[in-house]
């Protein structure tokens, strides 16, 4: 039996969106806790020049994040998140799709839509399929 999708259009392109997979959560996952790390770097370029004790400081801020479970979970429950999931499952079935119509997927069906959408395929959302999986 295959696996349920959810198949969208924007114009003319369809685009398929499968449940998610184990490796896509890892990757979420890996995501989530990268993220303390890029706020750092982002912090830095923000600040300049810093000294060592400075730059030590936030990377070990960085880290302790990184390793705090309720961080992590608020990074996978954020806006920045549920587009990282859409992009993941819009690449596993389009890997040569460009940013741009990722963007323009999630812009033509809204975000919250798609995401429920797929909660539903995954099994999270109220039980209740369209038929076709059809967005």
């Amino acid at each position: 039996m295959a696996a349920a999708t959810v198949e969208v259009a924007v114009g003319d392109k369809k685009y398929t969106l499968g449940p998610i997979t184990l490796k896509q959560m890892a990757m979420m996952e890996r995501w989530a806790r990268e993220e303390p790390f890029r706020a750092m770097r982002a912090r830095l370029d923000a600040l300049g020049k810093v000294d060592d004790a400075t730059r030590e400081r936030l990377l070990e801020d960085a880290l302790e994040a990184s390793r705090d479970e309720g961080r992590i979970t608020a990074a996978l429950n954020t806006i920045d998140a549920m587009y990282k999931r859409l992009e993941l499952r819009l690449r596993a079935h389009h890997p040569d799709i460009s940013d741009d119509e990722v963007e323009r997927v999630i812009e033509a069906h809204g975000i919250d839509a798609l995401t429920r959408r797929l909660d539903e395929v995954d099994g999270e959302g109220d039980g209740k399929k369209a038929p076709g999986g059809q967005v």
